[in-house]
């Protein structure tokens, strides 16, 4: 069903050429979906009937300025029952979109936003690295520390502080570790040193 109801509207939006404006806009109603709880609950309601839902489309519409390939698509989807999978044929919409394009999305976690000049930098290395033309989503997250967890498809590269300070490599030079020395930490994982012959007490 998401994904039948997310290619009609794909197909629609390049027939009319107007596939990269209809990106935009979903785009504007999802973040607005994001924000705006109380619109999530009206629109998925059961309380409101087809009349209802059309006009909270229609409104939606309006606010966003939407274009008419994209009001249709939400009335149809409306008029089907559809709108409790909405958040999902709008990603699905998406997904379809950069595989037509052959353009991957890269899922990007920092702790404070990036600079123009890094965004620019980050996007050439990833373009470089993974050969193709790439959608950079960044998500903010102070839990990692510092660095970045990048993402995309099913792979990981994890350069976080999080990260590192959960995982330890004692070095071979190492041949002892003082009392309470990675006490009170975020370790999960020690590789210890193959020439260590003591370490203190409350050492880990």
């Amino acid at each position: 069903i998401i994904t039948s109801y997310a290619t009609a509207w794909l197909e629609a939006s390049f027939s009319l050429k107007k596939e990269d404006k209809v990106l935009n806009e979903i785009d504007l109603i999802i973040k607005s979906l994001e924000k705006d709880s109380l619109l999530w609950e009206k629109i998925i309601s059961p309380n409101n009937d087809f009349e209802k839902q059309i006009l909270t489309m229609e409104a939606l519409s309006t606010k966003l300025k939407l274009s008419d390939v994209t009001l249709n698509s939400l009335k149809l989807i409306a008029e089907n029952s559809r709108l409790k999978y909405l958040n999902l044929i709008l990603k699905e919409w998406k997904k379809l979109y950069y595989e037509k394009m052959s353009i991957l999305e890269v899922n990007v976690e920092t702790v404070i936003p990036l600079s123009t000049l890094q965004d620019k930098k980050l996007k050439k290395v990833l373009e470089t690295k993974l050969k193709k033309d790439v959608k950079i989503n960044y998500i903010i997250n102070e839990t990692i520390l510092g660095g970045l967890k990048v993402s995309y498809d099913t792979f990981l590269i994890d350069d976080s502080i999080e990260t590192k300070l959960k995982n330890i490599v004692i070095p071979n030079s190492v041949t002892s570790i003082g009392t309470d020395a990675f006490r009170d930490n975020l370790i999960e994982y020690v590789k210890l040193s193959e020439k260590l012959t003591s370490f203190g007490s409350n050492a880990f």
